[in-house]
């Protein structure tokens, strides 16, 4: 299945477990800014009630241990018990699949080394790896309203609580699409038999059956009335973690170094993902877990193909959360594809990625490609660009809150290999360089109390605030710089088919952002408030952020001429030198 074809022309502060329901109780607070169909419940991202604390150990391992023998220990582990991995090396030749309600852990990120030799899908496995069949899809009757909770199914016999469904509709052509000039993405609700047909939709988790209705969480993100379909998901790992190690890679063929297909309320914590032979982490059909406080940099491969050096949620994953992270030196950083909803990417620092052939170019690192991603929000993070493509089809209603997107980046060497890092080399992308670059293919976009560019922009004078596709950019011409890009074909410098480049523009909010290089607002008539929430998903400020301000960006609460362009911890950490001790 194709994923990227961009480009190619060309703690001081300490990182804190997550804190029991530190972000529950903020609802649908956007909702005070935004309009209710583009809004949902984000709080409910991530594990519910945060990762649990495991203390039982079952069993204790010293380095020498082969990938069998620590295999064994997991397959033996009780529920809720720790495998422990003492500080050292282990040579592990194969992969490890992490059982449900089982933790392995180590000594800590530079003390406890597995280094990976071996080829496969994950080099450390959650999940069933069965991929949901559209034969095991039952019609939805009744309830498939949005915010709806309760649904009626015309057969809900072999339903349980506890189950997931994959809940999905055939493509609503007025803003759902697989199709573009690259061709058409019959892979994009999954390959499981749909041909394309249902890219829009979402994970839920079964929490009551009464005879044929079925009562869910989450509730319904839109309304499903186009032939809506139950879809059962088998999660063959939940409530399983790893958790303080380093994952060394070696380029010898593992797709991931960590692989979530069919995992839910499960975890990665406080990790070094030391170079990736394809992607840092893939994510697929799964259901409300987080990664969180690790460290992801460097890659083998820094080119479009199968994999991208990334976080990738894909395949209707639902409730993620992406929070406190490092990466680094990636071909993108954060991807969402094929559906992936309601997920949370938030208070990441992203920075110094490249494209190994056009290593002019700005890869921004948050990155929606492959349809239909729907309902994200990226909040609080420090990356060069957001970047929704063009390339395989549609994606709508996500939502960017008090990031800063700058708009620039420095590329370091080595474009390839293993060698040490080239920083007194380093050179600035030339090409590309938008901070927001949402193409003819977004819908529904809301753009809220970002930061928007840099002092690097500043500098090249070569700055335009925004542009649409109707208008003539020159985005391949050395140092030219936008602060938004909607509805062009990228990469190019033309708008694709004229009947949609405006509406990725017309149809987007923007409100409250901030203009490093100009020094100004840009509002929205359309809203009243100027007030912003501290966060559209956390209800206080995180224990992790230390002394550090929150929020870090955008307009100060209660005071809207006055801009915030702050730190977050994770960029703290790595501008500090203390990665990766401060993990």
């Amino acid at each position: 299945m194709p994923r990227l074809a961009l480009f190619s022309h060309v703690r001081v502060l300490a990182w804190a477990a997550t804190a029991c329901c530190a972000h529950a109780g903020t609802a649908r607070v956007a909702d005070t800014i935004l309009p209710a169909a583009r809004v949902i419940d984000w709080s409910q991202s991530g594990i519910p009630g945060g990762i649990p604390n495991r203390t039982v150990v079952c069993a204790s391992i010293a380095p020498g241990a082969t990938r069998s023998a620590i295999q064994a220990a997991l397959d033996s582990c009780k529920p809720d018990q720790v495998v422990l991995l003492a500080a050292g090396t282990y040579e592990i030749d194969g992969g490890l699949t992490i059982p449900s309600n089982v933790v392995l852990r180590g000594a800590g990120p530079r003390r406890t080394i597995l280094s990976a030799r071996g080829a496969g899908e994950g080099f450390i496995r959650f999940g069933s790896g069965t991929t949901p069949s559209a034969e095991d899809s039952i019609a939805i009757t009744a309830g498939a309203t949005a915010q709806s909770t309760r649904i009626t199914l015309a057969d809900a016999s072999d339903i349980e609580v506890g189950s997931h469904l994959m809940v999905t509709q055939l493509n609503d052509p007025s803003y759902v699409s697989v199709t573009t000039s690259n061709g058409n993405c019959t892979w994009c609700d999954g390959g499981i038999g749909w041909n394309g047909t249902r890219a829009q939709g979402q994970i839920v988790e079964v929490t009551a059956v009464d005879g044929k209705v079925v009562t869910i969480s989450p509730a319904l993100y839109v309304a499903y009335a186009r032939k809506p379909l139950a879809t059962e998901v088998d999660m063959g790992a939940t409530n399983a973690g790893v958790e303080d190690l380093q994952v060394l890679m070696n380029d010898t063929g593992f797709t991931a170094n960590f692989l979530m297909e069919g995992a839910s309320n499960s975890w990665i914590r406080n990790v070094e993902s030391n170079y990736t032979d394809g992607d840092h982490a893939q994510l697929h059909w799964s259901y409300r877990n987080e990664i969180r406080d690790s460290w992801f940099h460097d890659a083998f491969t820094h080119s479009a193909g199968r994999t991208d050096a990334d976080i990738f949620i894909a395949d209707k994953s639902t409730g993620t959360l992406v929070e406190n992270n490092v990466l680094r030196r990636l071909h993108q950083s954060v991807m969402l594809n094929w559906g992936a909803a309601g997920n949370v990417i938030a208070y990441n620092y992203i920075d110094n990625n490249f494209d190994s052939v056009g290593h002019n170019t700005l890869f921004g690192g948050l990155n929606v490609h492959g349809a239909h991603p729907m309902f994200n929000l990226w909040e609080g993070n420090v990356a060069p660009k957001l970047d929704a493509d063009y390339f395989w089809g549609s994606s709508s209603h996500n939502t960017a809150f008090r990031n800063w997107f700058k708009g620039a980046a420095m590329v370091y060497g080595p474009l390839a290999g293993r060698d040490p890092e080239q920083a007194a080399g380093g050179f600035w992308a030339s090409q590309a360089l938008a901070a927001v670059d949402l193409s003819q293919t977004t819908r529904f976009y809301s753009l809220v109390g970002n930061v928007i560019g840099s002092d690097r922009q500043k500098a090249l004078g070569k700055w335009t605030p925004m542009t649409v596709a109707r208008q003539p950019r020159s985005y391949y011409s050395t140092n030219n710089s936008y602060g938004y890009a909607f509805g062009y074909a990228n990469p190019s410098d033309g708008g694709g088919d004229p009947g949609d480049t405006d509406k990725a523009y017309t149809t987007a909010i923007v409100h409250g952002d901030y203009d490093v290089v100009t020094g100004s607002f840009r509002w929205s008539p359309a809203i009243a408030s100027h007030d912003l929430p501290n966060s559209f998903y956390r209800a206080t400020k995180p224990a992790w952020f230390g002394s550090l301000a929150w929020p870090a960006f955008g307009p100060s609460p209660g005071a809207s001429t006055t801009a915030l362009v702050g730190d977050i911890p994770a960029k703290a950490c790595f501008d500090q030198g203390k990665m990766p001790n401060c993990l």
